[in-house]
C-alpha cells in the first residue's frame, strides 16, 4: 500500500488533452489530491484528467494570478504543489 503525502497538486489547464495525462500519471500515487482547473478546453481534457482520477472544476479564464488562486482556494492540504 502506497502512502500519499498530504499534497494538494493542481493544474491549471486549457487544451492540454494531449498533454494532460503524462502529468497526471507523474505525481498521482504519491499526492493525496490533483485537481484540474479547466480554463474552458475545447478537446478532451477534461475527459483525460477525470479518467485518470483528478478532481476536474471548470472556471472561467480571469487571468493567471486569479486562476491560480482560485486553484489554491480548491486545494484541501497545507502543502500545494502547482503544476
Amino acid at each position: 500500500m502506497t502512502r500519499h503525502l498530504p499534497i494538494s497538486v493542481f493544474i491549471i489547464a486549457k487544451d492540454e488533452a494531449d498533454r494532460i495525462g503524462r502529468t497526471i500519471t507523474s505525481v498521482r500515487d504519491w499526492v493525496d489530491e490533483v485537481i484540474v482547473i479547466d480554463s474552458g478546453s475545447s478537446d478532451g481534457t477534461v475527459a483525460v484528467a477525470e479518467q485518470l482520477g483528478a478532481r476536474v472544476l471548470e472556471n472561467a479564464w480571469p487571468g493567471y494570478g486569479p486562476q491560480k488562486r482560485f486553484g489554491e482556494d480548491q486545494c484541501r492540504n497545507d502543502w500545494l504543489l502547482n503544476l
